[in-house]
């Protein structure tokens, strides 16, 4: 997934994606681990690739080893997919979206 060019990136986050790539790599619903905010500042994480860094972003989140680059986040060594299985993280009740929180 390219950050800069793929339809789905434009309407997700680099930290959200994160977030999902972990979720799905461990098989949890999102808003099952721990706000990503705990770890490192998800506005950050944003800010430096919407400024179009062509490094790349290594930490440890839940336990997993993270790496982000324009193609995306990879966890564990594995490029997972980073995109929401379903509407995770939102409350069908209120609308209301928690992921990232």
């Amino acid at each position: 997934m390219s950050f800069s060019s793929d339809a789905i990136a434009q309407e997700t986050t680099v930290h959200e994606s994160v977030i999902y790539a972990v979720a799905n790599a461990v098989g949890v619903d999102p808003i099952d681990l721990d706000p990503l905010y705990d770890t490192i500042d998800p506005e950050a994480v944003d800010a430096l690739f919407d400024d179009g860094f062509e490094g790349q972003l290594a930490f440890t989140y839940e336990g997993h080893d993270v790496v982000v680059t324009s193609d995306g986040p990879t966890v564990d060594g594995v490029q997972v997919d980073a995109r929401p299985v379903r509407a995770a993280g939102v409350r069908e009740d209120s609308g209301t979206s928690t992921v990232g929180q």
